[in-house]
Formats: structure tokens, C-alpha cells, sequence
């Protein structure tokens, strides 16, 4: 809609994997306030949480895509972005953890983990964080 109204600005390219990101963020954010909201709502939000990781898992998948395609075009050129700027590395390897996570998100994978599967998914934090800190740096220039 941002493109049909003209609202993407000089830069189309870099408001999408913005807002794109922006997006994959909150929603990261908003399954991990799943288990603080339950106990302050005393609603089950649980049902809700794994559609919402993989949705943030989507919105982190046509981020990358979009830097990657749109933005940088080239395989090497891609490589050498992420060994160049931190906030890049950091940004990839989030996305990279993620993988893992939305791969399993499924009931035949919780089943076949056990409780290896509740470990792996605690990744979700510290994936968060490298998101978090990707946006920081990104924004601080």
C-alpha cells in the first residue's frame, strides 16, 4: 500500500527493509510479552504464540530477502556486507538462529525433541536481543 500511495520516499528499498524489520521486531517482542501477559490478563495467550513467532520468522525472511535482493544484488557483495558491519553480522546471525526455531514449530518436532525442543526455543531470547541490539546499531549510524 506504502508503494501504490507514494509513501516509500526517496529510498524505497530502504524504507521496505525498514519498516520490514521494524515489523519482524515487534512481533518478536510481542511472543515473548505472551507469558507476562497471560499472568496479568489471566487470558491463555499461549495458542496465539507460535503464530506469532512465525510471523516475526516471515517479516525476518523478506528483511533479508529484501537487503539481500533488492538492496545489495550480489552474492559476494552480500558476504562482504556482513563482515564488514557489525550491526549486519549481528542482524544475520539472529535470522540464522531463527531457522531452527521456525523449522520446529511444529507439533511433530515438539514431540520428536522433548525437552530438547523447550531448549531450543529458549533461543528465542537471546535472538531477540540480537535484534533489538541490530536495530540500535542501525539507527546510531
Amino acid at each position: 500500500m506504502l508503494g501504490v500511495r507514494n509513501e516509500l520516499g526517496p529510498e524505497p528499498i530502504a524504507k521496505l527493509e525498514h519498516l520490514l524489520g521494524e515489523f519482524a521486531l515487534q512481533m518478536l517482542i510481542l511472543g515473548l510479552a505472551i507469558t507476562p501477559l497471560r499472568r496479568v490478563l489471566r487470558i491463555n495467550l499461549f495458542k496465539f504464540r507460535r503464530v506469532i513467532g512465525l510471523i516475526a520468522f516471515g517479516y525476518v525472511f523478506l528483511h533479508v530477502l529484501t537487503w539481500a535482493l533488492l538492496d545489495i544484488g550480489d552474492l559476494n557483495r552480500i558476504w562482504a556486507d556482513v563482515m564488514k558491519r557489525p550491526y549486519i553480522t549481528i542482524g544475520m546471525l539472529g535470522f540464522l538462529g531463527l531457522i531452527p526455531l521456525a523449522l520446529t514449530s511444529n507439533n511433530f518436532a515438539q514431540r520428536r525433541l522433548g525437552a530438547r525442543w523447550r531448549q531450543l526455543h529458549r533461543l528465542t531470547y537471546g535472538i531477540c536481543i540480537l535484534g533489538g541490539l541490530h536495530f540500535v546499531m542501525l539507527r546510531k549510524g
